[in-house]
């Protein structure tokens, strides 16, 4: 794992919060998501939605913005996908796993929104074999969500049905219905397509850099030299109310 704003060209570097915040504020679809990296700690508990941004979020249930919240645990990215006007939040990575309702953040964010759905994106797009690419493959959820609030299906809480039919399309599987020879196979080929996906970003990354239209350096560190593109990334710690 690196502190550089840029992906190696090592297929097995773990991706970090500046790199995924780089790709996020390239995304064209950015201006309709406030997107919030990177609670790298997984500290996300009753106060962070207490937080004055979050709070603006999520409480305007007309407005076309939504929120992202990506975090890591175990050296592992996960995220928090809030769509206001569905009430819904959902949660993704990569192995396809559930949030269990009684987890601390399902807890805590109940216990702020008890109103709203929590809704875990079941598609398994990451191989068994694969420890690597966590990164990559949330990177792409996240990109996928921010056209999703921004097209005209937003409001039918249809994301994870909107999210396979993407994979879908690419030729990756969701491993969860296969098992067996057929399980390995098909993780084989979504590992080579994320593999792909990676160098994709890497080749994005090194373009912004030299076009010196990179938003993040290293540290998750403001750049000086260039504004924000695409989508809007703020960073939580920098909240004056936030304790």
């Amino acid at each position: 794992r690196s502190s550089s704003p840029i992906l190696s060209d090592s297929d097995y570097e773990w991706m970090n919060d500046t790199q995924m915040a780089n790709i996020i504020s390239l995304e064209p679809a950015g201006s309709t998501t406030v997107s919030s990296p990177f609670d790298s700690r997984g500290a996300l508990g009753p106060q962070f939605f207490r937080r004055p941004a979050v709070a603006a979020a999520l409480s305007d249930t007309l407005s076309p913005r939504s929120f992202v919240q990506p975090f890591s645990q175990n050296a592992h990215w996960h995220t928090l996908l809030f769509a206001p006007r569905e009430k819904t939040l959902y949660y993704f990575e990569a192995y396809g796993g559930k949030l269990p309702s009684r987890h601390p953040i399902a807890l805590a964010f109940s216990q702020a929104h008890s109103d709203w759905e929590l809704i875990s994106v079941r598609v398994a797009v990451q191989s068994d074999q694969d420890g690597a690419n966590c990164g990559p493959l949330l990177c792409i959820a996240i990109r996928q969500f921010m056209r999703y609030v921004a097209s005209d299906t937003y409001g039918s809480k249809s994301f994870a049905s909107v999210l396979e039919d993407y994979f879908d399309s690419k030729g990756v599987s969701n491993l969860d219905k296969f098992s067996g020879a057929a399980r390995l196979a098909a993780g084989r080929a979504n590992l080579a397509w994320a593999l792909e996906a990676r160098l994709s970003m890497r080749l994005q990354l090194a373009r912004a850099a030299r076009e010196s239209a990179l938003s993040w350096d290293e540290g998750l560190e403001p750049a000086a030299r260039a504004p924000q593109q695409g989508g809007v990334v703020i960073r939580l710690d920098d909240d004056p109310d936030d304790d």
